[in-house]
C-alpha cells in the first residue's frame, strides 16, 4: 500500500505492528528481567539506533512510537518492566524492518 514518507509502514502493517506491541509488558522479559533500569534504558537507545538507521526515520517518530509501546509519554518516566516491553517492542520493529529489507533484495 502507498504511504506518506519514504520507509514508513502503510496502515494495514503500522496497524499489525501497533497491535504486536500493545499491551507487551513482561516483567520477566528474558535476558532482561533483573537487570538495572539504566542498562534496559542502554539497550533500548541501542535498538532505537538500529532501527533510525534501517528505516531513516528521524528520532522522535521511534522514540514515540516505542513510548506508546511502553505506555509513557517519556522514557524517564518508564520503569524497568515498561523498558523490558520497549525492548520487545523494538525487537519486533527490527525483524519486521529487516524482511522488508530482505524481501526488497
Amino acid at each position: 500500500m502507498p504511504v506518506s514518507e519514504s520507509l514508513e509502514f502503510c496502515g494495514p502493517c503500522g496497524e499489525q505492528l501497533d497491535a504486536e506491541m500493545a499491551g507487551q509488558m513482561f516483567p520477566d522479559d528474558l535476558p532482561w528481567a533483573g537487570h538495572r533500569r539504566s542498562e534496559l534504558g542502554a539497550e533500548l537507545m541501542s535498538l532505537v539506533a538500529l532501527i533510525r538507521r534501517l528505516s531513516g526515520l528521524p528520532f522522535d517518530v521511534v522514540s514515540g512510537r516505542l513510548n506508546q509501546a511502553m505506555k509513557v509519554a517519556r522514557r524517564a518516566d518508564a520503569g524497568a518492566e515498561q523498558l523490558c516491553a520497549g525492548i520487545r517492542a523494538a525487537r519486533l520493529w527490527l525483524s519486521a524492518l529487516t524482511a522488508s529489507h530482505r524481501d526488497a533484495c
